[in-house]
């Protein structure tokens, strides 16, 4: 599988240049600074994006929106999502990272915290057009920013801790809008989706605020290293980009490598599973006979406390194989198998939360493993353009997945259908990441 990777053996030559300093302390040191806040940052993005798939357990009968309006809606994040992606990541390299969470954090927490006020289809689709545009760039921006810190043996590892966010946000926005949803209905004349976006969403204008004074754009301004820190860090990363199978000089390199779009196809079918599952997992509890939307809540936190779990020891795993493929392939095929089994009709709970569960576990735990990949194959100058322009074609998922399974939900009045060409979409991505993928690359 390749050789095993210690904490404690350097990844670089520079290592040695710096004989006063141990590399993994102060790369551990970099992650102790970065880490947290990022998690936490990405833990409040996810909450406020995918909060809808518990509003509308009330919001849909409240506001008399279809399964359609809802799944087309949820689904519309995505277009402008998309459409500022790329111009978002590029801007990231000019402004730096601090500006670019501040713009990102302060947008995105007032609109979501400004769904409560929709009242009509239209209103809706607005506000999650503009949920969209104000979250571009956040995501390939913390992976670009991250690989200007750290070389890649440490790299699968940290965006495995800070993916973990997005199944943290279950975990705790499961309970969390399941008791609000619950508790807070008809408080001070509003309903409860109305304060679950208020809760959720305000905290993230003070998260972007909190990250402009606390984090540093480049190793170079943090005042926190040493002198000598601060190079061995610079070294290492340039000598990781310097070690790459092949280098992008810039977008015109990225949109014409065929790689890039493999890369990107693996990945939109991995988030078909994922996008479905996160705006419709609440519906589909639901179905398996749970009633009480608070039960609702917590019955979603097990299934992301899996994947939270998964994601990590994969990470972990992968890193220490230096092996990217099998880690990837493996557990889509697995999940795919398990959430084919929760459409079996009379299911038990038990049965249909334990398959749910697995397939959380497969589904996302694959997602830090793919991001491992990319950048081993694009250049220092490409890296977040080309990171940006990657999940830009495939969160395009994002739009089909909930907008195919309100249809197929209203047509045929279940999930069960939608659900098995998910799992089939992470069939596919595993084998393609086996075939299309060399083992050299990563």
């Amino acid at each position: 599988m390749g050789r095993t990777l210690t904490s404690e053996s350097p990844t670089h030559e520079c290592a040695t240049q710096h004989a006063g300093l141990d590399e993994p302390l102060v790369f551990r040191k970099v992650i102790r600074r970065l880490v947290p806040l990022l998690f936490i940052a990405y833990l409040f993005c996810h909450l406020d994006r995918l909060n809808i798939g518990f509003a509308q357990l009330q919001m849909k009968s409240d506001l008399r929106f279809s399964d359609t309006v809802y799944g087309l809606g949820a689904g519309l994040f995505f277009v402008t999502y998309m459409a500022c992606e790329v111009p978002s990541g590029l801007m990231l390299q000019r402004v730096g990272i601090r500006v670019t969470l501040l713009r990102i954090m302060v947008g995105w927490g007032i609109v979501s915290a400004a769904t409560a006020l929709v009242r009509t289809p239209t209103q809706f689709y607005v506000a999650r057009l503009l949920l969209g545009a104000c979250e571009a760039g956040f995501f390939p921006g913390i992976v670009y920013y991250i690989s200007t810190w750290l070389p890649a043996a440490y790299r699968g590892r940290v965006i495995g801790v800070f993916l973990s966010g997005t199944v943290l946000a279950g975990v705790v926005g499961g309970p969390l809008s399941g008791f609000l949803l619950h508790n807070m209905n008809g408080t001070a004349g509003m309903a409860g989706w109305q304060w679950l976006f208020l809760i959720e969403g305000l905290p993230s204008v003070l998260l972007g605020v909190i990250a402009f004074f606390y984090l540093d754009d480049r190793p170079a301004d943090a005042k926190w290293l040493s002198q000598a820190e601060r190079s061995l860090i610079e070294e290492a990363v340039v000598a990781d980009q310097a070690g790459r199978l092949r280098a992008h000089e810039g977008m015109r390199d990225v949109v014409r490598d065929p790689k890039v779009y493999l890369l990107a196809f693996i990945f939109f079918l991995t988030t078909m599973s994922v996008y479905g599952l996160n705006f419709w997992a609440p519906q589909l509890i639901r179905s398996f006979g749970v009633d009480n939307l608070l039960h609702v809540g917590l019955y979603a936190a097990i299934p992301s406390a899996a994947a939270f779990v998964s994601m990590i020891a994969l990470t972990r795993h992968s890193d220490a194989r230096m092996e990217r493929r099998w880690h990837y392939a493996l557990p889509a095929f697995v999940g795919a198998i398990s959430l084919a089994i929760t459409t079996i009709p009379g299911t038990s709970l038990a049965i249909a939360l334990t398959a749910l569960t697995v397939a959380y576990a497969g589904l996302f735990g694959v997602i830090p493993v793919f991001w491992s990949v990319p950048p081993a194959h694009l250049g220092a100058k490409a890296a977040a353009g080309g990171i940006a322009f990657i999940n830009t074609l495939a969160v395009f998922s994002g739009l089909v997945a909930p907008y195919m399974l309100g249809l197929v939900r209203e047509s045929t009045g279940s999930l069960a259908g939608g659900l098995l060409g998910l799992a089939g979409c992470s069939l596919v991505a595993g084998i393609a990441m086996l075939v299309g993928v060399k083992r050299t690359l990563v």
